[in-house]
């Protein structure tokens, strides 16, 4: 079975490079019909988090496996590991402030080295609202972390394709794809 360091830190910094990239796309090739100092507030849906918000949360799942699966100290976290996850600012208002948070949740990833992870066997405690559950490593990578990264990670696209930007699927597969395929 592939290690939860395989499983996360280069798909995790694949996602997180993505990002950068279509956000680097909307600033560069600005459609006519979008304010890009707006778009920190936009969302799909009235009832759906803001595009900051989508970028803010994808952060915080990396930064969630390297405490409680590692022994690694995320910039800019504090408190105690790995027993609990520390809340970050979310103090983001710019599209440059997330960009800037992208880069610094990449950085503390690169430095996240395999065997730096605990085993799959690592008992996680997850409280999501009034549920409280305790995970195996894996069950929470696989079961939680990556499907809610991804979630994020699509909606934040998804707002930018919504508002114009010319983005598509080569631009999503790039990140994944660049150490198999020249796209």
């Amino acid at each position: 079975m592939p290690t939860l360091h395989y499983l996360t830190v280069p798909t995790l910094t694949s996602g997180l490079q993505t990002l950068k990239h279509v956000i680097t796309k909307a600033t560069t090739n600005t459609p006519s019909t979008l304010d890009i100092s707006k778009l920190p507030e936009m969302r799909l849906a009235p009832d759906m988090l803001t595009f900051k918000t989508q970028i803010q949360i994808a952060c915080s799942e990396a930064h969630k496996i390297l405490f409680r699966l590692g022994k690694a100290n995320p910039s800019g976290a504090t408190g105690e590991l790995p027993s609990f996850f520390p809340a970050f600012k979310d103090n983001e208002t710019t599209v440059e402030d997330l960009v800037s948070r992208i880069d610094a949740t990449i950085k503390d990833l690169d430095a996240c080295k395999e065997g730096d992870l605990r085993d799959e066997n690592v008992k996680v405690d997850l409280k999501l609202g009034p549920l409280q559950t305790q995970m195996t490593g894996t069950d929470y990578v696989l079961g939680y972390i990556l499907p809610d990264f991804f979630f994020h990670l699509q909606t934040a696209y998804c707002i930018l394709r919504m508002n114009g930007v010319e983005i598509g699927k080569k631009d999503y597969l790039q990140a994944f794809m660049s150490k198999t395929v020249s796209l």
